[in-house]
C-alpha cells in the first residue's frame, strides 16, 4: 500500500496533539494554604504519627516543675494551668515545688476524647512540714527543783486559701464543654482573685462573645491586664486583637512582638501563632525554617491548629519538600482533634484527590461538619457539591 506523504504529516501531528493535551488536563487541586512569596529549603523532619488522643489540664497549688511520663514540661505558677494533648494509655503526672522539696505523683488513665484533669497538691505537704514540731524533751533532772512548765506550744496560725485556682479549674472544663454561660461567673471571681489566666480565659470570653456580649474594649482590658502580670495567655490573647484589628488598629509588628513573649514563656497557642506568623512573613520577613521547627513542636504538644498550620507548610512546599501524603495525615489528625478548619482542609483534599484518592462523599461530610462549626468556608464549598 504506497501512503500519501500528506496523510501521514497529518496523522503524525494528530498524535503530538493529543499526547500534549493529555499532559495539560492533569489538575492537582486547589492549594489550600496560598504559597508564602519565598522558599527556604529545610530538612523534612520525622513524620508526626497519628495517635488517638486526649486532652490533659494540670495544675499546681504552689508554684513548681511538672512532668509527664518523666519527662520535664515546664514550671507552674501558684494555681497556673499547663494543657497538653496526651495519647490513651496509662500515664503519670509528677510535680515538684520550684522553692521546697514536696513532690507528688499521680497515675491517670487516658481515653481517647475523653479530658483529664489532673490537681497536683504540693501545700498540704508544706503545712505538715513548716508547722510541724519536734517533740519537747523532758526536763534535766533538777532534784529538789520543781520542773520548769513546759509553754504550751503557739496557736497554729490557719494557711490562707489557695488562689482561685479550683474554680478556675472547674471554669476551664466548663469552656471547653462550651458550656460558656455557666464558665464566666467562675472566670469572673478567679480574676477578682488574682488569677491572671483567669482574667485572659474571661477574655476570650469577651472577644469572642461567647457567654457574653462580644466587648473587645473589655477584651483588650482584661488581656493587657493579664499580660503585663506575665499571664502567657494574656499575651497570646492580645497579638489576637492586633493581629485581627479586633478592638485596636491592625498591627502585625505589635502582634508578633507579643506572640513571641508568649511562645517564650510557654504557652504553645502562642508558639502556633508565631509560626504562622513566621509563615507568612505577617509583622517581619517570613521565617520558614523556624515556623517549621515551632508548629511541629505546637503538634506534637496536642495543639491541633498546630497540626493544621503544619500540614499547610507540606502543602505549599514552603521550608520543606512538598508532601501532599503527610498534609493530608496532618490535617485529619487536627480535625479528628476537634480543629474545625482543618476539617475544611480535609475536604478540599479529599474532593481533589491531593495525598490520597478522591472521596467526594466524605470531603461533603467534612464541609458540613465544618461549616456547622462556623467556619465559613466550609459552608461555601459544601453549597458547591
Amino acid at each position: 500500500m504506497v501512503w500519501n506523504s500528506r496523510v501521514l504529516l497529518a496523522a503524525g501531528l494528530l498524535v503530538f496533539a493529543s499526547v500534549s493535551v493529555a499532559q495539560t488536563t492533569v489538575d492537582k487541586g486547589p492549594d489550600v494554604i496560598p504559597p508564602p512569596p519565598h522558599s527556604v529549603p529545610a530538612s523534612k523532619p520525622v513524620p508526626v504519627p497519628v495517635h488517638a488522643t486526649a486532652p490533659l489540664l494540670v495544675t499546681c497549688d504552689l508554684p513548681c516543675k511538672w512532668s509527664l511520663d518523666g519527662t520535664a514540661q515546664g514550671i507552674l505558677p501558684a494555681g497556673g494551668t499547663a494543657k497538653a494533648r496526651v495519647n490513651e494509655g496509662q500515664h503519670f503526672v509528677a510535680a515538684t515545688a520550684t522553692d521546697g522539696v514536696e513532690h507528688q505523683q499521680k497515675d491517670i488513665t487516658v481515653v481517647a476524647n475523653h479530658q483529664v484533669v489532673v490537681h497536683l497538691e504540693l501545700q498540704p505537704q508544706e503545712v505538715a512540714r513548716t508547722d510541724g514540731r519536734k517533740p519537747v524533751p523532758p526536763p534535766p533532772d533538777l532534784g529538789h527543783r520543781e520542773p520548769t512548765p513546759i509553754p504550751p506550744p503557739p496557736e497554729t496560725k490557719r494557711q490562707p486559701p489557695p488562689p482561685a485556682s479550683d474554680r478556675f479549674d472547674e471554669a476551664q472544663s466548663l469552656v471547653v464543654e462550651k458550656r460558656y454561660s455557666e464558665a464566666r461567673p467562675l472566670l469572673e471571681q478567679s480574676c477578682a482573685r488574682g488569677n491572671q489566666d483567669g482574667c485572659a480565659w474571661l477574655g476570650a470570653l469577651y472577644r469572642d462573645g461567647t457567654g457574653v456580649a462580644k466587648n473587645n474594649i473589655k477584651a483588650r482590658e482584661l488581656f493587657q491586664k493579664s499580660c503585663d502580670a506575665n499571664s502567657m495567655r494574656g499575651c497570646y490573647g492580645l497579638a489576637t486583637l492586633y493581629g485581627n484589628g479586633q478592638g485596636v488598629p491592625t498591627d502585625y509588628k505589635r502582634a508578633r512582638q507579643l506572640l513571641e513573649k508568649s511562645c517564650s514563656g510557654g504557652d504553645q497557642k502562642g508558639c502556633t501563632g508565631l509560626g504562622w506568623m513566621l509563615q507568612n512573613g505577617m509583622g517581619g520577613e517570613p521565617d520558614y525554617d523556624r515556623a517549621l521547627q515551632l508548629l511541629d513542636t505546637s503538634c506534637r504538644s496536642g495543639e491541633m491548629m498546630g497540626c493544621n498550620n503544619l500540614a499547610g507548610l507540606y502543602g505549599s512546599g514552603h521550608g520543606v519538600p512538598k508532601d501532599d501524603a503527610h498534609a493530608r495525615q496532618l490535617y485529619k489528625q487536627a480535625c479528628d482533634g476537634g480543629e474545625m478548619k482543618a476539617c475544611y482542609n480535609l475536604g478540599q483534599y479529599m474532593h481533589a484527590g491531593l495525598g490520597g484518592p478522591i472521596d467526594p462523599l466524605t470531603a461533603h461530610a467534612l464541609y458540613r461538619k465544618a461549616c456547622e462549626a462556623g467556619v465559613k468556608e466550609g459552608c461555601s464549598a459544601d453549597m458547591l457539591l
